[in-house]
């Protein structure tokens, strides 16, 4: 695994807020059919949020380039948790089209916007879930 950074777990609310803020401006481009900025927001969204969990629940964040290691601490949070799983998986097909979409030489289709768009919020929904469960 690559460079992991220790954060105070409390922290985990200001990686939520940055991701609440990046989700709002998703909804924004999307209604304005700024199809690229709905997807890099969208992604970047999705990283703040992985790592809030993985605050939230070990104290540690990736502090690595490479998005398998980011990819690796979340799946360790519980890797016999089917949303884990199933959320690590959905983690991934996103992180695998940030470059794309940052940095690609063609722009991103609504199409693809969309999709990036809703994974991009279910996968929010699920963290905001997990955390909103285990402090109740």
């Amino acid at each position: 695994m690559g460079r992991i950074r220790s954060v105070d777990r409390n922290r985990y609310i200001d990686y939520l807020k940055r991701a609440e803020e990046c989700f709002d401006v998703v909804r924004i481009a999307y209604e304005n059919s700024k199809w690229q900025a709905c997807a890099v927001n969208a992604i970047i969204g999705v990283i703040a949020t992985a790592d809030a969990l993985c605050i939230f629940e070990k104290g540690i964040r990736s502090a690595s380039e490479r998005h398998d290691d980011a990819l690796a601490i979340f799946l360790d949070i519980n890797r016999e948790d089917e949303g884990i799983r199933n959320n690590a998986k959905r983690l991934g097909q996103l992180l695998a089209m940030k470059t794309d979409a940052s940095y690609g030489e063609r722009l991103i289709t609504k199409k693809e916007a969309e999709e990036i768009k809703a994974q991009a919020e279910r996968f929010f929904q699920f963290v905001k879930d997990r955390i909103n469960k285990k402090i109740s």
